[in-house]
This record gives structure tokens, C-alpha cells and sequence, in this order.
């Protein structure tokens, strides 16, 4: 049984293909937040969202049964780490998938979509500690050169990566920012594995608050193969609770020569077809515009485990695509905006 839900996924005439609304934050542990988390989602309706930092930061990592929101599957790796999950909408039939069978990166968690014309699109959520080791550096670098494989048509993926010193306009590399040679060389290899996977990062705007003292940085990040297939990108100026990461939202476009985002085969359980709101932007000036997260209605399995995620300062883009000096979009995400302060800064960088 096939789910269709091109009509509530894209706009007629608009010539950017089928498009959803996604959600993504650093909730800085959903422990008391998960009330918080299905108001938002119930104000519109997000056909993807991504969390990391599920988990606080010492304790029991949290149990399912609290993760769950209606109308979405969960899938999650939240053990042992800060954890990421991603929620999808349930007449998008996910699949559980894996990017490197010998992945060593210790926090992702990924899924596949089918789309109509049997083109598959790959989602994942990442998390970065900032104390993350060489190692495990090294192998989120293999990991992300390893999405360009030719099984994926289309790539979507968010999180917190913690590579606050790097920037993502203009074509300057880490600006004025000092580091030791270490840092520098994992930065340096980031950038290097996200243009070599032929992503193209979207967020220029900062993402978390800083004290005053210290200038924001852009943590959190949204990648695509295309400038064109992130639309209405919003960073919020809040974040889920009194977490200090700020929501992001924005729209996903497939292709224009793909189908809509109709799974061939539906998992467990019967999938029926329900109107969403996702929209496309005509251009990234919409940036501004808040995108509220939708409803829901019941997940069905949960692969836990764990997290990761990455940033940079003003000055460079990653991936084949430049985009000029930002054009009004970049403008746009450039202005200072209400980025706060924090009385106790987390252990992520600003």
C-alpha cells in the first residue's frame, strides 16, 4: 500500500517539487521539556524534527515511553551519550538505516525515505561533543564523505556538530578566531569531509546564546546537495524551554524531477494519507518568517543510541555551492538578532 501526500506536501506551480516542514533543535535534555516539545509540534505540522542532547547531561538517559509524540515514528540513539532522535511523520513510512556499516561515530541516528519515483532520501541527526576526541573526529569526518554514496538521491542533515570557529559566508575559512593546531586540523578536516559529500550548509545566523562577553557562534547546522532544497529557513530567537540552542525550522524540497513523497512500501501498521502544513519559499528573504511545528499521532519502534553536531564563523561556505555574499537570505540570518545571554554557559562553545 502506497501513501501519497503530494497534495499536502507541495504547492501547484511552484516548480521546486514536494516539500516539507522540518524542525530541529538542541533541547539540552528533554526531561522536563517533552510537554513543551508537543505544544510546539501542535501548532503546526513538522514532518521531520531532529533533537539532540535528548539525555541531561548526568543521569538516566530517558525512556521511550516519555520520547513518544502521536502521529510520529521515533527513532533514537540515546544510550550512553547525550543522545539524538529524529520524529517523522507517520505517513512517511521510515526505514532505520545505517551510512557505514562500520561507523565508529559515537552519537547519529539515521533513516531513508522512498520517495514516488523510487529515488531515496536520507535523513540523519548528529551530535558533536566539544570535547569530542580525535577519534571520534575522524570519524564523523568518514562518516559525512560517506552520504555522497549513489544509493541516496537526496541528503538531509542537522545537528549540533560544536565547530564553533568556522564560518559559513564569504570565502575566508576561521576569520580572526586563534586556535591551537589541533582544533584547527578538526576544523579544517570538517569542512574538508562536507565538501567532499558535496553538502551545502544552510544556517549563517548564530544558534546559541552567549554571555556577553563572547561571540556567538553557529553550532547547529542544516545540510543539503543543493542551496535550493532548504527553504523558509527560520532561526528562532528561543529555544525549547530554557534551553540555550535556539529552533530552527525550514522547508525541504526534493528534486524538481522527483515525485512526491510517497513511500512504494509502507512498514508495519496502516499508513493513511493526512494534510500537512509544509511550504516552499520563493526566496530565502522568507527566512524570517516563523515556521511552527505540527501535530501528531503514534510511533511504533525506536532504535536508541546516541548523538552529534557541528558550526562556524563568518567567512566561508562549505560545499560546491557559494552563495555569493548570502543575498538577502544572508543578509537576513546576519543581523545580530535576539541571541541573550546565559548566567551559566553549557560546555558547548558559543
Amino acid at each position: 500500500m502506497a501513501s501519497n501526500i503530494s497534495a499536502s506536501t507541495s504547492r501547484a506551480g511552484d516548480g521546486n517539487g514536494p516539500a516539507f516542514t522540518c524542525l530541529y533543535t538542541n533541547a539540552d535534555s528533554l526531561t522536563n521539556k517533552t510537554d513543551i516539545l508537543k505544544g510546539l509540534v501542535n501548532d503546526t505540522t513538522p514532518m521531520v524534527i531532529g533533537i539532540t542532547e535528548v539525555n541531561p547531561k548526568a543521569g538516566t538517559p530517558m525512556k521511550q515511553d516519555r520520547l513518544n509524540i502521536d502521529g510520529y515514528e521515533f527513532f533514537a540513539k540515546c544510550a550512553g551519550g547525550r543522545g539524538v532522535c529524529l520524529y517523522v511523520k507517520s505517513e512517511l513510512p521510515a526505514t532505520v538505516c545505517s551510512v557505514d556499516k562500520d561507523d565508529d561515530f559515537e552519537e547519529s541516528v539515521w533513516v531513508e525515505l522512498q520517495l514516488r519515483d523510487r529515488t531515496i532520501l536520507l535523513i540523519g541527526c548528529l551530535y558533536r561533543s566539544p570535547n569530542s576526541p580525535t577519534s571520534n573526529n575522524h570519524a564523523l569526518c568518514s562518516l559525512i564523505a560517506k552520504t555522497k554514496a549513489s544509493r541516496w538521491s537526496h541528503v538531509l542533515l542537522m545537528g549540533d556538530f560544536n565547530y564553533g570557529k568556522l564560518t559559513w559566508i564569504g570565502d575566508g575559512y576561521f576569520g580572526t578566531h586563534t586556535m591551537t593546531t589541533r582544533r584547527k586540523a578538526a576544523h579544517k578536516a570538517f569542512l574538508a569531509a562536507t565538501r567532499e559529500a558535496a553538502l551545502v550548509q544552510h544556517v549563517i545566523r548564530p544558534t546559541r546564546k552567549c554571555p556577553d562577553n563572547q561571540t556567538p557562534h553557529i553550532l547547529d547546522l542544516v545540510f543539503s546537495r543543493a542551496r535550493d532544497r532548504v527553504t523558509e529557513l527560520d532561526v528562532r530567537p528561543h529555544g525549547l524551554g530554557k534551553s540555550d540552542h535556539f529552533l530552527i525550522t525550514f522547508s525541504f524540497t526534493a528534486s524538481p524531477t522527483s515525485g512526491s513523497l510517497a513511500a512504494t512500501t509502507v512498514p508495519a501498521g496502516s499508513v493513511t494519507s493526512r494534510k500537512g502544513d509544509a511550504r516552499v519559499a520563493n526566496n530565502a528573504a522568507t527566512q524570517r518568517r516563523s515556521c511552527n511545528p505540527g501535530t501528531v499521532t503514534s510511533p511504533r519502534r525506536c532504535p536508541i543510541g546516541s548523538a552529534s553536531a557541528t558550526a562556524m564563523p563568518a567567512g566561508s561556505v562549505t560545499s560546491g555551492e557559494k552563495d555569493a555574499k548570502g543575498g538577502k537570505g544572508a543578509a537576513t540570518q546576519r543581523r545580530p538578532g535576539n541571541l541573550g545571554t546565559v548566567t551559566s554557559p553549557r560546555d558547548a562553545e558559543c
